[in-house]
């Protein structure tokens, strides 16, 4: 499936250097880039990284010390600005490993991950936690609190019964998704601080960090790159991204936001000392009779999300960003989702941009001037 089409009226007429990532070739002239997406963690393929564009920026003819991993499940790529080459490497790689860290402790298929382990023992017996398990489940169940549940990382159960994104999709019948609904219940995950242990209440429960881990893993990057005395950079796995500083003297770095059905941005903004994520329902799904399924389930119906098919959201925190970008899309199902949104923004400092199933465009913050609504016809080959 082609996305082809011509990003929005908002940027027509606006001369921006757009690329394309190949797994196999990477881009040599690409300057800077953006991309708002999100995967599961378990997940790649070459249609996930065709999403992915650059917008190319004045960088007073400093290169930036780049590097790029498949990590996470998607393409990660850190970018450091500095004259020192060799210093910023070595950050780099630092900051790289504190990626792979967070792989290894949050793969929902890799049988060796952490995350794995404790999901075959802790219905039996808790078990006790790596402090990065610790703190990324902290991060997860205090998002589900927030959120009455919309985030909720106990979703397991469902992803393994839709298995969507692993080329053998399942849609479920109703019996079985009414089945499979009790076991995702975060407040049947019992966290002992003492010995740092983990517990399910549940047989069958599973936890899943999916929607949170990738800005877990940016945020402790940034960290990283911060803490090696490098203070202009900008960190990206999938569609979580952290940006650090400017990308050149007054002037923050430009993210543009993913059409959902063209292969552009339909709208670009600065972003300075803040993350960024998107969740949307054109990054992994299959079609059935007709119908769309994506990844992206509703933990209280057990089914995808239906009303929007796109959530941004800015926050001070990578994990933040994540983890509200797919509360969004669940909340877009249900009542009073306007005031939900409005209340989360101002108690969590977020700002937020929703694109509903008929292609309007609703925000919440300073965004500046966006399109009202977007064509979300698809673009067949």
């Amino acid at each position: 499936m082609r996305r082809d089409q011509a990003p929005s009226d908002a940027l027509e007429g606006k001369s921006i250097e757009v690329d394309y990532l190949c797994i196999y070739q990477p881009p040599r002239r690409l300057k800077y880039w953006v991309v708002l997406m999100k995967a599961p963690i378990s997940f790649l393929t070459i249609g996930v990284l065709s999403a992915l564009f650059m917008i190319g920026c004045d960088m007073d003819g400093k290169r930036p010390v780049m590097r790029d991993a498949l990590l996470l499940g998607t393409w990660v790529r850190i970018a450091v600005v500095s004259d020192d080459t060799q210093a910023a490497e070595k950050a780099i790689d630092r900051a790289i490993e504190k990626m792979r860290q967070v792989e290894d402790t949050c793969s929902f298929h890799d049988p060796e991950s952490e995350l794995s382990h404790v999901n075959i023992r802790a219905a039996t017996e808790p078990v006790a936690v790596s402090d990065c398990f610790w703190s990324v489940l902290s991060h997860a169940v205090q998002a589900a609190s927030e959120t009455q549940g919309a985030f909720d990382p106990t979703i397991g159960p469902l992803v393994r019964l839709w298995r969507i994104g692993t080329g053998n999709e399942h849609v479920p019948n109703r019996e079985e998704i009414l089945q499979t609904l009790p076991l995702v219940s975060f407040q049947d995950v019992v966290m002992d601080a003492s010995n740092r242990s983990v517990h399910f209440l549940k047989p069958g429960m599973l936890l899943d960090f999916g929607a949170i881990a990738k800005g877990y893993a940016v945020d402790r990057a940034a960290a990283s790159l911060a803490a090696d005395g490098f203070h202009a950079a900008l960190i990206q796995a999938g569609g979580s991204i952290c940006a650090l500083g400017m990308r050149h003297k007054a002037s923050p770095w430009k993210i543009g936001i993913q059409h959902p059905r063209a292969s552009g941005p339909f709208h670009i903004f600065a972003l300075e000392n803040l993350s960024v994520a998107t969740s949307g329902d054109y990054q992994i799904f299959f079609e059935h009779e007709g119908r769309r399924y994506h990844h992206l389930l509703n933990p209280r119906t057990g089914e995808p999300v239906r009303r929007a098919v796109s959530v941004t959201v800015t926050a001070q925190l990578g994990v933040v960003a994540d983890a509200y970008s797919t509360a969004i899309m669940v909340w877009s199902d249900e009542e009073n989702f306007e005031s939900r949104v409005k209340r989360a923004a101002e108690t969590k400092h977020l700002s937020i941009v929703v694109v509903a199933e008929d292609g309007t465009v609703w925000s919440v913050g300073q965004w500046g001037r966006m399109p009202e609504r977007l064509d979300l016809r698809e673009a067949h080959e």
